[in-house]
């Protein structure tokens, strides 16, 4: 940056965050630097969106330098972070269904993140557009999981818009699960919506093996994480 002074890519940065942050808290970090959002706790929403800071084939090139102090505890993290996040509640969701059931998650196969969904050309003008994207999206399963946030899907007009997207995308074959506040940040709620998941996806889950205690720690990491920017905001601010 100048003489004598340097800062380091924010790959790296992730890396070394490893030594510091406990493992779901990295996961959480690699969501956000991934992501299209940053955390700002000034913000009324708590966060604003921006380009993704690192690639996830970056991440991955940086932490799996084994000689680097904290290289293999971030190349771990890594396997649960998806990129392509839009907020830090569509983070929480995602790391509460796919985290081993042993730190606490549901150990679901990880989703696609704001994957777009094409829509094909005789059915534009019914769908209002060419392509949707899911905030979850399971492509083989044909399964899209939408979270409604409290702020952002209110009022009529917002309502009819998330209805026409929802009545388009049922003839293309995609079931649509609807993924409310109350649910994500309830262990009552995440076990219903996470069955409904693995039905979808064709997938078993045992709940018995859930292990409970971890999924309260997660839980409170997850969605109290999302709402106060104290992981490593050197990288992401």
């Amino acid at each position: 940056m100048g003489d004598d002074m340097y800062a380091c890519s924010p790959a790296f940065a992730f890396a070394r965050s490893a030594i510091e942050l406990d493992f779901a808290e990295l996961v959480l970090l690699g969501y956000e630097i991934t992501g299209s959002y940053r955390l700002d706790s000034n913000s009324e929403q708590g966060f604003f969106s921006a380009p993704p800071l690192v690639s996830h084939s970056a991440l991955v090139s940086v932490s799996s330098q084994g000689n680097l102090l904290g290289a293999n505890k971030a190349e771990n993290a890594l396997r649960f972070v998806s990129s392509g996040s839009a907020s830090p509640m569509e983070t929480a969701l995602a790391m509460l269904l796919s985290m081993p059931k042993a730190k606490g998650g549901y150990g679901l196969p990880s989703p696609q993140l704001n994957a777009a969904v094409e829509v094909p050309k005789g059915d534009w003008r019914v769908a209002y557009g060419r392509q949707f994207r899911c905030d979850l999206l399971w492509p083989t399963a044909s399964l899209c999981v939408e979270y409604d946030s409290d702020m952002f899907h209110t009022g009529s007009q917002k309502i009819a818009h998330d209805a026409r997207r929802r009545n388009a995308l049922s003839p293309l074959g995609f079931t649509v699960i609807t993924a409310t506040k109350s649910q994500v940040t309830s262990i009552p709620g995440l076990d219903q919506l996470a069955s409904q998941v693995a039905r979808g996806i064709g997938v078993r889950l045992r709940m018995e093996r859930v292990n409970r205690k971890a999924q309260r720690a997660l839980l409170d990491c997850a969605v109290g994480g999302s709402r106060s920017p104290r992981r490593a905001s050197r990288i992401s601010q």
